[in-house]
């Protein structure tokens, strides 16, 4: 087992997976786009963010559940594998695609282990904003359920996140995390996609209200180019970009440059 030290390193195994997704979605006429810190990459920087560690990728509804049955009749290649919902001890509402030669060094309960690409659902949201942030605001405290079901009541940063985890704690561990997860994609999938006004990312928010569009901004696809290559973006994702970010085109401070920061090593042959 050998320890990934370089981001770049990081970068260029997820680049493999998207590239590999990006062929599979051609090969099965489904559609998806880069979404988030990823799409933001790709117009700021033609590439990735340099100093983020993942991609995301998002798909509409539709196109989203045809995907998890279409990977259940078509396997991806081998060395990558699809996580969904439907994978008993996965333990997120989204799916991601891994490289199965990785391994990562999780504090979490989860099944799922390898360097990664997210994949996020678009979904209708309700036409009024307070029950769009109603709607959001139940979203939130079931991913404080989730988190609470996976990892230690202790493994927070400050004392208020201790308290409220150990509340949450009980309720948690009786669910567990696949039926916390099987409900916020329930809750998600409420406003049907097809017959919605507005669209988003309900599922894993972290953007409240930001992440609400017109679903005619999200009509047709286009391709930008990232890391060399032309991958899908949807034909308005500029103002997705200023609806999430604002003036996309500014670098953000040094202190608000983030990255996961997880362990991940590359398998050896025998393992």
């Amino acid at each position: 087992m050998k320890k990934i030290t370089s981001i770049r390193d990081m970068q260029l195994i997820e680049l493999d997976i998207l590239l590999m997704f990006d062929q599979y979605c051609k090969e099965h006429g489904l559609k998806y786009a880069l979404y988030g810190g990823s799409l933001l990459g790709a117009a700021r920087h033609q590439g990735f963010i340099p100093w983020d560690d993942d991609i995301d990728l998002c798909m509409e509804r539709p196109q989203y559940e045809q995907l998890i049955k279409t990977v259940s009749e078509h396997p991806l290649p081998e060395k990558y594998r699809l996580y969904s919902i439907h994978d008993k001890g996965y333990a997120k509402p989204f799916i991601k695609i891994i490289n199965t030669r990785t391994a990562l060094a999780q504090k979490e309960n989860d099944i799922c282990s390898g360097v990664w690409i997210d994949i996020f659902p678009i979904d209708g949201t309700p036409k009024s904003e307070f029950k769009c942030l109603f709607l959001i605001k139940r979203m939130t405290f079931l991913q404080g359920l989730l988190q609470a079901a996976v990892s230690s009541p202790f493994d927070v940063r400050n004392r208020k996140n201790v308290l409220a985890k150990c509340a949450l704690f009980p309720i948690a561990k009786i669910m567990g995390p696949n039926r916390i997860c099987r409900k916020m994609d329930n809750l998600a999938k409420r406003v049907p996609y097809d017959n919605s006004t507005f669209v988003g990312n309900i599922l894993w928010n972290r953007a409240g209200l930001t992440t609400r569009q017109f679903r005619d901004l999200f009509d047709g696809y286009g391709e930008i180019t990232f890391e060399g290559h032309q991958l899908s973006v949807q034909n308005n994702y500029e103002a997705v970009l200023y609806s999430l970010y604002g003036n996309y085109r500014l670098l953000p401070p040094e202190s608000a440059r983030a990255r996961h920061g997880v362990e991940a090593f590359i398998l050896d042959d025998n393992e």
